[in-house]
């Protein structure tokens, strides 16, 4: 029986190691499959998801050896939807994504992967190497920024497609956050120029936040009003999460870091919310204008605080659906507090409130584009970015208009003062001479008399 079993293993280990070398060949089997023709393709850039078969591993346990087995090679869904990016939504799984890419010239052809989302946590990448058998690339947003094989903040995977070949190509991928896969096949050249213009648009970006907070920064330290330091703390989180989604934290601030990466964007988006709250209620002023919306902004920033405590004891996956949630509610809360406020006919509320809908367009643009409702070009790429400088340049106007009326409102006191006083001397005065002539008057009552 020890024999039998034995053999039994020497024949799946013949059989993987038959596949694994043929595989390279054995693109026609995929016969559902769309295969490019990167040759073909005139364009600077491609999405591939009505290029990929894909295969959803429920257990996580699955390993290439496994995929590449003719009863779960033919399990692979084919004819995917085009779209910008495949979404999962919040799973476990493992999902395996196979793309098969021909070249039909006398060349080979260089070609840069990009997968343009920063928060997947485990990424495997598998491409046919010159032996016909398959290497592997493991890397992620859990993985420090050295196992990527193209410094990016994104994941850039560069292969090379051999002259006159086909070669099928596995990703395997992962996360403890939503598993969104944004795939694109760039040319090399082109990619490069994308590259240097995103890098461009994110210098002007946080040179632009970095200059609002250092203003209010100084105006706090000038003034000693908090709301300055509240407005600082907002914009510096809002930015700072900025950073996180597009991979910039990862990429320059903890290049290395393994240890809880995966939940700086949920936490510093939590932060950014907390600071924003706070700085509404001081902005609107809610607890004298709109007291029982300020208990209810009171009690959704004491929930954060909660949310916050539990990212940092329990893992991330287990609280993210009903963070998702709160998150989604959030936004009609500040909504409907601006509402009331502009209804008060607070006048800073206006500025407030055209300042919140303009982030919000921005972040619902970007969530359109992903989902392929809204063509991709250089405003609904930086949609979000450029709601939030926007919004926080009118959250500047706002507090300056804040500072002109309460200066006003000093000014105004100090003349109501003024005149007040000027009326007291007058009626001081006034009572003076009466005092005066009724002593005028006694005295002559009493010469008289005597």
């Amino acid at each position: 029986m020890h024999k039998n079993i034995v053999n039994n293993h020497l024949i799946r280990l013949l059989s993987f190691l038959i596949l694994l070398g043929l595989q390279p060949f054995t693109c026609p089997l995929f016969a559902n499959d769309k295969i490019l023709d990167v040759s073909q393709v005139n364009q600077d850039s491609i999405f591939l998801t009505n290029y990929c078969s894909v295969f959803e591993d429920a257990s996580a346990k699955r390993t290439l050896a496994d995929v590449i087995t003719p009863d779960i090679a033919v399990q692979f869904q084919s004819n995917q939807k085009s779209a910008e990016a495949f979404s999962f939504g919040y799973k476990t799984s493992a999902y395996w994504l196979r793309m098969t890419l021909r070249n039909s010239t006398e060349k080979s052809v260089e070609r840069m992967l990009e997968i343009s989302d920063a928060r997947l946590s485990h990424i495997q990448f598998y491409q046919p190497n010159l032996n016909h058998q398959y290497s592997v690339i493991t890397t992620g947003l859990s993985f420090p920024f050295s196992t990527r094989p193209y410094k990016n903040h994104y994941f850039v995977f560069p292969i090379v497609i051999p002259a006159h070949s086909e070669q099928t190509y596995y990703l395997r991928i992962e996360s403890k956050t939503t598993i969104l896969i944004p795939l694109k096949l760039w040319e090399t050249n082109a990619f490069h120029v994308h590259e240097q213009t995103y890098y461009h648009v994110q210098t002007w970006y946080f040179g632009m936040v970095s200059a609002m907070v250092i203003f209010n920064l100084l105006l706090f330290i000038l003034l000693r009003d908090c709301i300055h330091l509240l407005y600082v703390a907002s914009s510096f989180t809002i930015a700072v999460v900025s950073a996180g989604i597009n991979g910039l934290f990862k990429e320059f601030i903890f290049p290395d870091s393994t240890f809880w990466i995966d939940k700086t964007v949920p936490y510093l988006t939590g932060i950014a919310t907390v600071a924003f709250l706070f700085f509404m209620r001081n902005m609107l002023n809610t607890k004298i204008v709109i007291p029982k919306f300020d208990k209810l902004i009171q009690f959704t920033i004491s929930l954060y605080l909660l949310i916050l405590l539990g990212l940092t004891l329990i893992p991330l996956q287990m609280p993210t659906k009903p963070l998702v949630i709160i998150y989604f509610l959030t936004p009609f809360l500040v909504m409907a507090v601006c509402v009331k406020c502009v209804l008060k006919k607070q006048r800073r509320a206006y500025f407030f409130s055209i300042a919140f809908f303009i982030f919000i367009i921005g972040a619902a643009i970007t969530q359109m584009r992903s989902a392929s409702l809204l063509p991709t070009n250089i405003f609904t790429i930086y949609a979000i970015q450029i709601g939030s400088v926007l919004e926080m340049q009118l959250m500047a106007i706002a507090l300056a208009d804040r500072f002109n009326s309460m200066r006003k409102e000093r000014e105004n006191a100090q003349v109501e003062l003024l005149e007040t006083q000027q009326r007291l001397v007058d009626s001081l005065k006034e009572s003076e001479l009466i005092l005066e002539k009724r002593v005028m008057e006694r005295t002559l009552e009493l010469q008289i008399a005597n």
